[in-house]
């Protein structure tokens, strides 16, 4: 499985997951959202390029193929969930991955095509990858609804009203625990005086506001849960729920309708409720939401400049009226709860900063579904070090590059404080405490999901035959809605499947191209041997090969490192170069299995490298069969790839490059 960067996309080893955290250090992308992904780039190049990827060791080991339209590149992986997905990524991220820590040459391939088939082909990929995402947000929609109707009938109870688990309500301390501490109340990091900002700027009496509010979320909360109740009562003779069509099949060529379930509703009413809750009780931060980026960092360096304190003063008076106009919208809009919370708990950290004259920052990391391990780390700490002082430099950058715009500070540049410096403080903090995890995430991260909280509902939200539902009814509907997750998901399986000669990376790329009427005139997809990257590639180059003006190779990071090793020091650095363990640049890896000699650079007497490197393999293998019951056979396992992946050496076919855990930054060939 090889990383991407889209949320999900993570299945490593723990030491390999080192490296992916050093590609996350300096990533600035845009969100993954449908919207996000329009293809904006002028059709005057009137090209796009082939991307191939050459084979190595791990994920796609015989080789990748990938298509580029200028800085987005396009190509097919298979998820952890068993659904093969298209996958968007941007070029630099792209090519630091093959290029650079997998140590893969790069082929690039421009390939002309008119304007208009040109706008046509961008368009339909397009349409693809946001077919695909409607249909997997539903899933991850339904997979919602089951885990909402299962915390609201576990939660309830004789004397006790049913909760759910709010995304930044964490942001704070329980304000029902901290209304009327004498503690917290002389410490609201500017709560208070949001609330009387608010109030003056509202135009009206604050409590009275807050009190019809409050009544018109209730009754929208009790709607949501009488649909709930009637999903047990709905459901079709198959099991499944009667209020969402399941469709018989896939059409990945049309967008399917977005789905309308009570629980999407329902949360977005409850986080209002709940933001409308902090700011009436002037709730404080809670302790482990508020980061401290530079707290090892002199003061000297650290500290606020002037410049920075006037431009956090009036993003922080932005930030009130902000707020002020969320407030005054009449019609509920989709995310207005979040927008609430998100912007109290940054009205309180910006005021901590300014108290303290340091940049605090809230903790930006979602619900992290990577965490480099602590074994990890500690089989590596001296790499952590190294990337926790590029995160430095990174979030400084970021610093200075923010507040050095003579502008208002916009939402988006105050967002990057929060994500370097949240990365910093994460990977920091991970390689000075021992036995810690570090989490790892995609730019930007927007604070509040990692930090989810229990939300207790409104007596009076309760419908009329609340209790009943729990009693008798709720088990169904919870049975009702997971059966038909379970359904979706296999119609997402079968649909979106993976074979490995019929349905690959490479085959379902080409079809993509030709459904899309992006193949050169004259060319057509056959099955013929395309499922093999290297003859998909050729399927794209012109007559004369040898003369292809449209080709282009990036050598992959360990032969340009040895090519600039060779123009200083001569032959005589070639042979040091060839062994992995003398490489000056290359460090051996049990994860690139058991070998002695590169081959990828050689081509006449790779067959005798071949047989040196199987022969140091298969003693490698007997040792690591000593040493299992100590290692965890990992010795053995090392030994038994490394004797897999010279086999093809000794007929001048070379699959093993090995790779790398840590980079230092640097700019691309």
């Amino acid at each position: 499985m090889r990383v991407g960067f889209n949320t999900g996309r993570f299945c490593f080893t723990a030491a390999s997951r080192i490296v992916r955290l050093a590609t996350l250090l300096s990533l600035c992308a845009a969100p993954v959202t449908a919207e996000s992904f329009a293809e904006s780039s002028p059709v005057e190049d009137s090209f796009y390029e082939i991307i191939y990827a050459d084979a190595n060791i791990g994920a796609s080991s015989g080789g990748h193929c990938a298509l580029k339209f200028r800085n987005t590149v396009y190509h097919y992986q298979m998820f952890p969930d068993g659904i093969f997905r298209l996958v968007r990524d941007e070029w630099p991220d792209f090519r630091r991955l093959y290029n650079d820590f997998e140590n893969r040459t790069l082929g690039i391939r421009r390939v002309p095509l008119p304007p208009a088939r040109l706008r046509k082909l961008q368009d339909y990929f397009a349409l693809r990858f946001v077919v695909q995402l409607r249909h997997l947000d539903t899933y991850t929609a339904l997979r919602g609804e089951a885990g909402v109707l299962e915390s609201l009938t576990e939660s309830s109870g004789p004397g006790r009203l049913p909760h759910v688990t709010l995304p930044g309500y964490g942001l704070f301390q329980d304000p029902s625990i901290t209304a009327g501490d004498s503690t917290a109340a002389t410490d609201r990091d500017g709560a208070d005086e949001l609330r009387t900002q608010v109030a003056r700027l509202l135009g009206e009496d604050l409590d009275a506001y807050l009190s019809t509010r409050r009544d018109q979320l209730i009754d929208r909360v009790r709607s949501n849960l009488e649909r709930a109740m009637r999903i047990g009562a709905l459901s079709t003779p198959d099991g499944d729920r009667a209020d969402f069509a399941l469709p018989a099949q896939i059409d990945a060529d049309r967008l399917p309708p977005a789905p309308d379930f009570f629980s999407q509703s329902l949360l977005e009413d409850l986080q209002e409720l709940a933001a409308l809750r902090v700011l009436d009780l002037a709730a404080p931060l809670a302790d482990d939401a508020l980061f401290d980026p530079y707290a090892l960092d002199p003061p000297a360096t650290s500290a606020l400049n002037a410049r920075e304190r006037q431009a956090l003063l009036i993003f922080r008076d932005n930030l009130i009226t902000e707020t002020v106009v969320l407030l005054r919208r009449a019609q509920p809009t989709p995310d207005r709860g979040a927008a609430l919370l998100l912007n109290q708990a940054r009205h309180r950290a910006i005021t901590l900063s300014l108290h303290h004259n340091r940049l605090l920052t809230l903790d930006p990391f979602p619900v992290a579904r990577v965490r480099v391990t602590a074994a990890a780390v500690e089989h590596d700490r001296p790499t952590v070090f190294r990337l926790a002082a590029q995160a430095r430099a990174v979030s400084y950058q970021t610093r200075r590059s923010v507040f050095a715009r003579n502008e208002p500070l916009s939402e988006a540049r105050y967002n990057r404080l929060e994500s370097d410096g949240g990365r910093y403080f994460e990977i920091a903090r991970g390689a000075r405490e021992s036995g810690r995890t570090i989490r790892a995430a995609r730019s930007p991260m927007i604070p509040g999901p990692g930090l989810p909280a229990p939300f207790a509902l409104p007596a009076a939200a309760l419908p009329d035959g609340w209790s009943r539902f729990v009693d008798r009814d709720a088990a169904r509907a919870i049975t009702t809605t997971r059966a038909t997750e379970a359904r979706y998901l296999g119609l997402l399986q079968r649909s979106y499947d993976y074979q490995l000669i019929r349905k690959n990376c490479v085959t379902e790329l080409l079809r993509t191209i030709a459904a899309g009427d992006g193949l050169p005139d004259g060319r057509r997809f056959d099955e013929t041997f395309r499922f093999i990257p290297f003859v998909a590639f050729n399927l794209f180059a012109t007559n004369d090969t040898s003369t292809d003006a449209n080709l282009t190779w990036l050598p992959s990071y360990r032969k340009r490192r040895v090519a600039r090793m060779l123009e200083r020091e001569g032959l005589i650095a070639q042979p040091r170069e060839s062994f992995a363990h003398n490489s000056t640049v290359y460090l051996p890896r049990r994860v690139d299995s058991a070998f002695l000699l590169f081959t990828d650079d050689v081509f006449w007497i790779r067959p005798i490298f071949g047989l040196v490197n199987l022969t140091y393999a298969l003693g490698y293998t007997t040792v690591g069969a000593a040493t299992a019951p100590f290692d965890h056979g990992t010795r053995l396992d090392a030994g038994l790839r490394g004797a897999l992946f010279s086999l093809p050496e000794l007929a001048w076919f070379n699959i093993r490059k090995g790779s790398y855990e840590y980079l230092e930054p640097g700019p691309a060939p």
